[in-house]
């Protein structure tokens, strides 16, 4: 998020407060104003504000011996959002209440890769866990989708707001916030399928660059068509052996990718230094 004006800060501060319960620990005003790098009076604030508004909840922490600190913990059920993962054989669907308990679950097959063919997975799939939650009321669906190509697909059959963003993006985002990553300022998810990117978090804050490409260096594709259906056209080189391969999980297809992004992810491995100690693809086989 860009923040222009002090709205924008303590919707951003609200958003890292949440974030922080993530896992179900629960956590005093102390510990949040510690981790964010925020006055306890500013934590005060926020979290009276998330209180009211339904997703916090306060409980006695353990006695010591004195009076025990307030704990806070995120408030089960509430707004429920579902999560759609889309890969180029399936598509798997997840609801969640705003604590992120995984309330329902679906998984259905790709069978075309074209988008429309796609889109109508995505929106089977999202049916099928409302419908288990008995209708439930859903207030945003994110696919991790690149944005193009699918979004009037998506949205003028979709009730609720529709979020997409690249897969490697969500998956860092995942990480970060559930996974290995969880509590690290600075990590690298590297994500190595049909294509190969990186996540790049610097600081806290997951790097996009200007046009939400920062750290795709192998794309895909260029066209919603042949997004997934070919693996881009980079021979990559390792640094350590020479030895080249096609990234990728077939041997790609000459329409689906630029001729310039087959250059920068040349580029982007050559300017790779050797490093000293041999990496899993220096060794014979």
């Amino acid at each position: 998020m860009r923040l222009r004006h002090s709205g924008d800060l303590r919707r951003a501060h609200r958003v890292e407060v949440v974030r922080c319960f993530y896992g179900g620990e629960p956590r005093t005003r102390q510990e949040l104003a510690s981790r964010l790098g925020l006055s306890v009076a500013t934590i005060g604030t926020i979290t009276g504000e998330l209180t009211k508004a339904g997703f916090l909840k306060e409980t006695a922490g353990p006695r010591t011996g004195g009076r025990p600190a307030a704990q806070l913990t995120l408030r089960g059920g509430g707004s429920l959002v579902v999560g759609v993962d889309v890969t180029e054989t399936h598509v798997t669907a997840e609801l969640f209440d705003q604590a992120m308990a995984r309330l329902a679950r679906k998984r259905v097959p790709v069978l075309e890769s074209a988008p429309d063919a796609v889109a109508e997975r995505v929106l089977e799939a999202v049916g099928a866990v409302r419908r288990q939650v008995y209708e439930a009321p859903v207030r945003a669906v994110g696919v991790s989708l690149p944005e193009h190509g699918f979004r009037a697909l998506l949205e003028r059959r979709c009730d609720v707001p529709v979020v997409f963003d690249q897969p490697v993006k969500a998956l860092t985002l995942a990480e970060q916030t559930f996974g290995a990553a969880r509590d690290q300022d600075d990590v690298i998810v590297a994500d190595l399928g049909t294509g190969a990117g990186l996540g790049v978090v610097s600081g806290g804050r997951l790097l996009r660059g200007a046009t939400n490409s920062a750290g795709e260096w192998d794309t895909p594709s260029c066209t919603p068509t042949h997004w997934w259906a070919c693996s881009t056209a980079a021979r990559i080189s390792c640094p350590v052996t020479g030895r080249q391969r096609w990234h990728g999980s077939r041997k790609p297809c000459g329409k689906a990718t630029p001729r310039r992004w087959r250059r920068s992810a040349g580029s982007a491995v050559r300017s790779v230094r050797p490093s000293p100690t041999p990496l899993p693809c220096s060794t014979p086989g």
